[in-house]
């Protein structure tokens, strides 16, 4: 594979890979794997009455949300990968929720599209049952990561310094706010960078926590930081009702951390040991996010079985190489081995 393939050769041979039934195009195997295409690759998006996107994309994880034969089997498609070279296409309406899977003029199975909830808030989005914020270092100040502004951001991340209008009761209206438009009460998902305090920055968590709780005590909510420095400092959390802890080892391989994660591979694989026994221990939940693609394979699974080893679920995700990071002009970044 050459750098400079194009992107739509690039797709083409991933959707090969595929091995699609074209015999049973609406078959479950096609669902499942043009899924996994979908959130890594993206797709070519003509839907009659789509809105234009004014979204807070965090890391990039934000996108245009289906669901495909059944509720639990769900796509993404990131709106960053919206693109015109894709071969895979999706057509029909934003309108009627009913749209089609192509791919080569083919038709291959319908998908339901679950329109966009109305959080009040561009900075708090609702993906499928969870409402994800990014909050700022204080109420309506400026977001950040410490390891932007010295100069060593992770290199797939797009959480840059940003002017945030929101606080803890802005989060609570917009959780009143799904709630009351799809009668189900979401999860919370909060992150916001990491700071070079010993607390690496959790503590900016906690008047969002109390409001949440204030308002609604059953309120699952999650915290995704880096680990403290000190342990103690997850304590008031933990008090306050944090419901999962997700410190994300992103990386196993420590080549691949030093080279990706310039700053955050300062934080030792020790210190995530310790924070995600300790939650355990204290009965929250955690889980840990894998990047697939730069690592080879026998890395990917030393980093499961370490978090296995620490009684800790594994989330994979797929590095696709967001614009206006360095790895941007990396095409089919997903196949790589470094």
């Amino acid at each position: 594979m050459t750098m400079i393939q194009s992107k739509r050769s690039l797709y083409e041979q991933y959707v090969e890979e595929l091995n699609l039934d074209f015999d049973a195009p609406d078959c479950l195997s096609n669902k499942i794997k043009i899924c996994s295409f979908l959130v890594c690759c993206g797709a070519s998006v003509d839907l009659e009455g789509y809105p234009s996107h004014n979204k807070d994309f965090r890391t990039g994880n934000a996108g245009l949300q289906l669901l495909v034969g059944n509720p639990n089997l769900r796509a993404l498609i990131p709106f960053f990968y919206m693109d015109r070279d894709n071969p895979v296409e999706i057509r029909g309406s934003y309108l009627t929720r009913q749209a089609i899977i192509k791919y080569g003029g083919k038709e291959l199975f319908d998908v339901e599209i679950l329109p966009d909830v109305i959080t009040g808030n561009s900075n708090i989005n609702l993906e499928f049952n969870t409402l994800i914020a990014a909050i700022p270092n204080e109420p309506y100040g400026t977001r950040s990561c410490h390891y932007h502004t010295i100069g060593k951001p992770c290199s797939f991340c797009v959480l840059t310094e940003k002017e945030v209008h929101m606080g803890p009761t802005d989060l609570v209206e917009a959780y009143n706010e799904v709630a009351d438009n799809t009668g189900v009460e979401p999860h919370v998902l909060l992150t916001g960078g990491t700071s070079p305090d010993d607390d690496r920055g959790l503590s900016k968590y906690l008047p969002y926590i109390e409001e949440l709780h204030s308002f609604s005590s059953n309120t699952r909510i999650a915290i995704e930081a880096s680990p403290p420095r000190n342990i103690s400092s997850l304590n008031d959390l933990i008090d306050k009702g944090m419901d999962t802890f997700a410190a994300n080892i992103e990386f196993y391989s420590e080549e691949n951390r030093q080279n990706l994660l310039p700053g955050k591979s300062e934080i030792a694989l020790e210190e995530y040991t310790e924070v995600l026994k300790y939650c355990n221990e204290a009965h929250v939940k955690t889980f840990s996010a894998l990047i697939v693609g730069p690592e080879k394979e026998s890395n990917c699974l030393d980093g499961v079985e370490f978090l296995a080893r620490n009684k800790v679920p594994t989330n994979f995700i797929c590095l696709r190489p967001f614009p206006e990071r360095p790895l941007k002009d990396i095409p089919g970044l997903i196949r790589l081995r470094f």
